[in-house]
């Protein structure tokens, strides 16, 4: 199948690779599926824009991932797909507003599938069935459709348990070297970034943080030398010059984080790289906060 994943436009000056989507995207092509992702943030695209690029890629499946920002530009552009390719065309939306409320969202937006939590599995799983002539639909997990007119939501989807399973996200339909606009979030040394995370999750219930509503405060860690692999590969392939780690805490398991700081010392990758999200003040020591400074760290949040 053909799918085309939209990151809508955004409006803002912090335009980063969509992470999400292109994680998305490798667990699809794994299946032998043709991906393609449109940044409308990066190339600050019109309605006219992302219908351009459906005509020119001619999916036969649209996802869309729904930040709160972008909720009514995505509430308009599923409208216009619907009047430009009926319901030949169907699109599925997901990402963290759909997740906190799935059914609202689903019914606002308008869109013939959501995915809600951890949307690998779920999205891949919702293919088969659409390939199957929607097959089985109330048996997949992590989804919201309709029948028959009514709304219906499906259990939530077990989280995937080894994240060493995971293929690299798809950075070849995300290059790091088109991301020279505005740094991820911070400050930056250098260009090329690429953002990585090493694990999913945080056991913490801050108020002002939506991590949770996905994750269910369960943290899941790769392993170092999955996360090494993958800036070997960054490094390598993509000429990237700076790493931005994108865990919810970097350092909630110190021990690991210790062990990473270690391998990115022992690989000589002389690469600066930070922490934008932050770490929290009670899971770090005098001697990791040194092991991640000579590691190539500069900020923290």
């Amino acid at each position: 199948m053909r799918v085309l994943l939209i990151e809508p436009n955004y409006d803002c000056h912090v335009i980063h690779p969509p992470l999400g989507l292109g994680n998305l995207a490798a667990w699809l092509e794994r299946e032998e599926h043709t991906v393609s992702i449109y940044n409308g943030t990066l190339y600050k695209a019109t309605e006219k824009d992302f219908l351009s690029e459906i005509k020119l890629f001619k999916p036969d499946l649209v996802g869309i991932s729904v930040m709160t920002r972008a909720h009514n530009k995505v509430k308009s552009l599923v409208a216009a797909i619907k009047r430009e390719c009926g319901d030949a065309l169907p699109v599925v939306i997901g990402g963290p507003q759909v997740t906190a409320a799935p059914t609202i969202v689903f019914k606002d937006l308008n869109a013939d599938f959501a995915v809600f939590g951890e949307g690998e599995s779920a999205f891949s799983d919702l293919i088969k069935s659409l390939e199957g002539g929607r097959r089985d639909l109330k048996k997949i997990s992590g989804i919201v459709f309709k029948e028959d007119g009514q709304i219906i939501q499906n259990e939530q989807r077990p989280l995937i348990s080894d994240l060493n399973t995971l293929p690299y996200p798809a950075w070849h339909l995300m290059p790091p070297s088109k991301y020279r606009v505005a740094p991820i979030l911070a400050p930056a040394k250098a260009h090329p970034i690429a953002q990585i995370m090493t694990g999913r999750g945080c056991p913490y219930n801050c108020s002002f943080c939506a991590s949770n509503s996905t994750w269910k405060r369960k943290l899941r860690l790769r392993s170092v030398e999955h996360v090494l692999g993958e800036i070997r590969m960054l490094v390598k392939d993509y000429g990237v010059k700076e790493i931005h780690f994108c865990d919810d805490s970097f350092t909630s398991n110190m021990k690991r984080a210790e062990e990473i700081c270690d391998a990115i010392i022992n690989e000589r990758f002389n690469i600066p790289w930070q922490c934008p999200n932050g770490i929290r003040g009670d899971r770090v020591s005098d001697a990791l906060l040194k092991k991640m400074k000579d590691s190539g760290c500069y900020a923290v949040g």
